[in-house]
């Protein structure tokens, strides 16, 4: 070990002026090297504008050839534990280290150290590395170790709470005897340490740390460890998503993206039931579900569904499994923002019959993410992937080519059957086209399909738009409003 009793210096590195190899188009593995230190990434860029990024799951490595490093500070673009923040730095392989704010803080006294970018990609505007300054220790290093099947994500109902992992102070490979570990966490709004277990309110959602810290002692240095809890807030159906977006008061938080937990669960007495939903279509990254109430758009790649398979979060003796992702509104559209190692429900069943649901362009505000079909419109005109048809009934509405669909069969004032899903693009409904077929209107019973569609009339056969005083015909029937 070479000695740390030197006069400290500081060397800083500068993304925007000490610069690897490897851009944002070609990442790998990169390093930069400044007067006898090296900062190195295992993945990631190092030639960018104004950043290193460490890619989730690399390491980042500083070596010293001029003397035994005892810190090194980040500044970060974003802060704490959030994405690109030094929280998403962990398991020093020495030494210890913190963060707060968008600074992250390794001490320590080696020749080289390792961090892990663990949670997510950290980006970094400078890295300061304090070389010697350090007064040689006598006693022996210690580390904490993880055991146990711990939880790292977690969704809470009330008076349930996680269990923390087994931790173990270890002095080389051999346990500390009689070594007490504390615990904390980095947001008690979120989280409380309570002896063993870590209490989650109702309906809470972020990410915490939960640091494991032993003091040490005459004989024994002081060490820490972290991991990161990802709390979700619980949805137990789509009809509960449905309701968050309802909420007037929560077009923020929805817009900035909500960490939920999906269960498509349902309370049977006493006991929680798994239920099954239905994928009705799949193209890309937009799969879109039915579980016999509501819809929803799952937006991710490759996330292993197909169109006719039910899926269920059922996994057998007893065990429930979820969907973990973000609820957002993209545009004004509900989605759940989920990927495939996110993912614990299974396939029960495939190709199931999926029927798109019939209704009118009127409808189209209550049917968002539904697999639909409109039974007859005209088609009137073109400008780019945007189509503009007119019901029979004399409604203009948009029809949006989500998939490119070969649309250059479509003839101008001619009638077709249109498929597709619900959707929503900034202050207006749209219908996302999937496939098409041209009709003869004049074959069509307009009234009849409006009202297997739900939609509402009046005596004289005039579309309404909502049910008025007096009689309507709804569903084929007549109701009398008063």
């Amino acid at each position: 070990m070479i000695s740390s009793t030197m006069m400290a210096q500081t060397i800083t590195f500068d993304a925007s002026t000490d610069k690897g190899t490897c851009d944002a188009s070609n990442p790998g593995a990169d390093q930069v090297t400044k007067d006898g230190v090296m900062i190195a990434i295992s993945n990631g860029a190092m030639n960018l504008t104004d950043q290193y990024r460490c890619y989730k799951g690399s390491t980042f490595t500083v070596t010293s050839t001029v003397g035994n490093i005892t810190k090194v500070e980040f500044t970060c673009t974003a802060e704490g534990a959030e994405k690109y923040g030094p929280g998403c730095f962990t398991d020093p392989t020495s030494g210890s280290y913190s963060f707060e704010g968008n600074a992250g803080t390794w001490k320590g006294d080696a020749e080289s150290f390792s961090l892990t970018s663990s949670t997510n990609q950290v980006r970094m505007n400078t890295v300061v590395v304090t070389i010697g300054g350090g007064t040689p220790s006598t006693k022996t290093e210690t580390t904490i170790e993880f055991s146990g099947n711990y939880e790292t994500r977690a969704t809470c109902g009330k008076d349930e709470k996680v269990s923390l992992p087994t931790a173990t102070v270890k002095a080389g490979d051999a346990a500390v005897t009689g070594a007490t570990i504390t615990w904390s966490c980095s947001n008690e709004d979120l989280a409380k340490i309570e002896g063993a277990k870590i209490s989650i309110p109702n309906h809470v959602y972020g990410n915490v740390k939960i640091t494991a810290t032993y003091a040490g002692n005459d004989t024994y240095e002081a060490s820490k460890k972290d991991y990161t809890l990802t709390i979700y807030k619980g949805y137990m159906s789509l009809n509960s998503m449905w309701e968050d977006f309802a909420d007037e008061n929560n077009g923020a938080e929805l817009k900035a993206g909500v960490l939920g937990s999906y269960w498509q669960v349902a309370m049977d007495g006493d006991n929680i039931v798994s239920k099954e939903a239905l994928v009705t279509y799949v193209n890309a990254s937009y799969t879109y579900i039915n579980d016999g109430a509501n819809d929803m758009l799952l937006y991710g790649a490759n996330l292993g569904f197909k169109q006719g398979d039910k899926i269920t979060g059922d996994l057998g003796d007893g065990k429930i499994g979820a969907i973990y992702g973000t609820l957002k509104t993209y545009n004004g559209l509900l989605e759940f923002a989920t990927s495939v190692d996110d993912i614990e429900f299974k396939v029960v069943s495939s190709d199931n019959a999926v029927e798109p649901k019939l209704i009118t362009p009127e409808a189209l505000a209550d049917n968002m993410n539904a697999y639909v079909k409109i039974a007859c419109a005209k088609f009137t005109s073109v400008n780019g992937r945007s189509l503009t048809f007119v019901s029979p009934d004399g409604m203009t509405f948009t029809v949006y080519n989500q998939w490119n669909a070969d649309v250059t069969a479509l003839e101008q004032d001619k009638s077709y059957e249109l498929i597709g899903t619900g959707g929503y693009y900034k202050d207006a409904c749209q219908f996302n086209l999937i496939s098409f077929k041209e009709v003869d209107a004049s074959a069509i019973n307009l009234i009849q399909m409006a009202e297997q569609a739900g939609a509402v009339y009046n005596v004289a056969g005039q579309l309404l738009s909502a049910p008025q005083r007096g009689i309507n015909i709804i569903g084929g029937r007549k109701v009398f409003v008063k």
